[in-house]
């Protein structure tokens, strides 16, 4: 295959995937251009001469995805040089790192015909392993960014996404990238061969080709198989419900960069006082709590709670509408660690219903190069950060995994039609921002006791619904992976209340000044078998990729050929 042939397939592969994750054209994506979406990038590598030659086409095809797909990540005011410009330059480069794993079973040709030694199931096989690890390895880790990934063009198909349960999200990815090299190595063995009617009379060779590409394709069907009859037996389950929780979901739909603490408070303030009274009509009963956005708050707190406590625009302080409310509050806003060294963390507050400060959970996977600037408690470091940027202040990442409890009237046992009301409380972890995207993160904290989601974001500067969609559809294995329900309060959003299915059970509409008073179901915990034993499925996924490294440089080896 020409060089530019090989280019064009790797630009058309990113399309492909752009379109198929949750995008401004489909805004929850595409689960079956995801299925395709990798196969001109198979056919570019099967064609590829050399290391170098697999190691640009997969770096342009990533690079380029993450550009299509991402390219809101430039509206991130002064840090855009970071989010998009950065993070396009370190993707290629990671690109490039996985062609060169890529290309590892198609490296060794056959001299006479030209054509990989390996057999077809083993380079389906071996390049849907790498594709998994790629996903996983740029979705961990300080450095973490799981967007633009394959297992986000599934969020319409609910059923294959339920084996996150087991192995964690990435188990859907790697699905998705053995079905794209399944079907290519079969369009591959009928181009070679010139049809079906000719593939029976064909050469030894080729006729083996199609036994090994045979056993591939019916791995590949049995375990998307399995996938979905075990996809299909969880979502019709029913999940035991333990409490219920009338809830406030308050989308201010304001930038908080742009806009004054008070504009801010104000906004939700009416938009939860109208909630109150929505709630009381229908029930007798006030919500149990109200669920502000993140970063509402930004004079940071405890130094700022006098503040809090006097009046604001409207006449009326925060706290002491809190009190006149008689419920909880759950806002986002800034702690202090440590005033005088300016350590500043983005948190959650929790409120009592007296309007009494309780207590926070202080975000700890910052945005890197965004709310994260390494090293700058070196001053040399600081100084020259500052003098290329004209900033170098950011976010302290919180240190505890902090579990916050509330009472609520809540609805006694997994009948909610009797509407018994019995006095309770209810334990919640509240993830901040893009911390819903990470496994890890929330594992950790559904380990702690949690037995709810809460997470506070704030995607308004984004300023489009891929963006908004993304963070939902990424978020949203969450509920998955640990069967429990998630709660997203944004501030513009997608406000959204998610069930341990990945269903949405109750929702806001993007971008506006809304609010959403629902019943929000609290079921009974369970360790799943991710929950329990974290990313085994990636452990298994590493150490086949390694075995296979290994055996790859031995053959190279013992062929006389150069290592790769």
């Amino acid at each position: 295959m020409h060089v530019f042939l090989q280019v064009f397939c790797a630009f058309f592969s990113s399309f492909m995937t752009s379109l198929a994750i949750p995008n401004e054209l489909f805004n929850l994506g595409s689960p079956l251009l995801g299925l395709f979406a990798l196969v001109p990038l198979y056919f570019a590598l099967y064609f590829a001469r050399s290391y170098r030659n697999a190691a640009i086409i997969t770096g342009i095809q990533i690079g380029a995805t993450h550009l299509l797909s991402s390219f809101w990540l430039a509206f991130f005011r002064d840090f855009a040089a970071f989010t998009l410009g950065a993070s396009a330059a370190g993707t290629f480069v990671i690109g490039i790192t996985m062609g060169c794993f890529l290309w590892m079973p198609f490296a060794r040709k056959d001299p006479m015909r030209g054509e990989p030694r390996t057999g077809a199931g083993e380079r389906a096989l071996f390049f849907a392993l790498v594709w998994t690890f790629y996903e996983w390895a740029k979705s961990y880790g300080f450095l973490g960014y799981p967007w633009g990934t394959l297992s986000m063009a599934a969020v319409k198909w609910n059923e294959i996404r339920q084996i996150a349960a087991v192995t964690g999200e990435r188990g859907v990815t790697f699905l998705f990238a053995f079905f794209a090299a399944a079907v290519a190595e079969g369009l591959l063995l009928l181009c070679k061969s010139g049809g079906v009617l000719k593939l029976r009379a064909s050469d030894a060779p080729t006729r083996t080709r199609a036994v090994q590409w045979a056993r591939a394709a019916s791995l590949c069907a049995a375990l998307f198989t399995l996938a979905l009859v075990y996809g299909a037996v969880s979502v019709n389950k029913e999940f035991p419900v333990k409490k219920i929780i009338r809830a406030a979901l308050i989308q201010q739909n304001m930038d908080t960069w742009l806009v004054s603490d008070s504009e801010s408070i104000t906004a939700s303030m009416r938009l939860t006082q109208e909630a109150a009274e929505q709630s009381r009509a229908q029930t007798g009963f006030p919500p149990d709590a109200a669920i502000w956005s993140e970063g509402v708050l930004s004079y940071a707190i405890p130094q700022s709670l006098e503040y809090y406590s006097r009046p604001l625009e409207n006449g009326e302080s925060l706290f002491g509408f809190i009190e006149r409310m008689g419920f909880p509050f759950i806002i986002g806003g800034a702690v202090t660690f440590d005033w005088e060294k300016r350590k500043i963390g983005n948190a959650v507050f929790l409120f009592d219903k007296t309007g009494a400060y309780q207590g926070y959970y202080a975000k700890m996977h910052l945005v890197p190069f965004a709310e994260q600037l390494p090293f700058t408690d070196i001053p040399a470091i600081k100084k020259v950060i500052h003098a290329i940027l004209g900033f170098s202040d950011a976010w302290t990442p919180g240190s505890k995994l902090t579990v916050l409890e509330f009472p609520i009237r809540g609805t006694s046992g997994a009948d909610s039609a009797n509407k018994t009301e019995s006095a309770q409380t209810v334990k919640f972890s509240a993830p901040i921002c893009f911390e819903d995207a990470f496994g890890d993160v929330c594992r950790a904290l559904f380990l702690q006791g949690s037995e709810l989601f809460i997470n506070l974001t704030n995607d308004s500067w984004s300023r489009t619904a891929s963006a908004e969609y993304q963070h939902y559809a990424a978020a949203s294995y969450r509920a998955i992976e640990l069967r429990t329900t998630l709660v997203r309060s944004t501030n513009s959003g997608y406000t959204a209340v998610i069930d341990p299915r990945g269903i949405v059970i109750a929702g806001l509409p993007l971008f506006s000044q809304e609010y959403l008073v629902t019943e929000i179901p609290v079921y009974e915990r369970a360790l799943t078998f991710y929950a329990a034993y974290g990313d085994v499925f990636m452990r298994l996924v590493m150490l086949l990729c390694i075995l296979y490294a290994v055996r790859t440089r031995k053959l190279f080896l013992r062929g006389g050929e150069p290592a790769p």
